[in-house]
């Protein structure tokens, strides 16, 4: 049975984290800013794509006015 991706994220729920691949989590952080340095002394910068996993509580819908 395949995983849903929000599986893998339970444990990184409200924190930001950088995704190798689309696939894994390597590092994770309270801030963007803490997290950007964890990637860089990793040498994985280039390589990964940060984003925020929001609370699964709830719900997220952007509004542009």
């Amino acid at each position: 049975m395949t995983k849903i991706i929000s599986d893998y994220l339970l444990p990184y729920e409200n924190k930001w984290v950088a995704v190798l691949n689309g696939k894994k989590v390597v590092a994770s952080a309270v801030s963007m800013q803490e997290l950007s340095k964890r990637i860089v002394k990793m040498n994985l910068a280039k390589e990964v794509v940060m984003t925020k996993v929001f609370p699964f509580s709830g719900s997220y819908c952007p509004h542009v006015s």
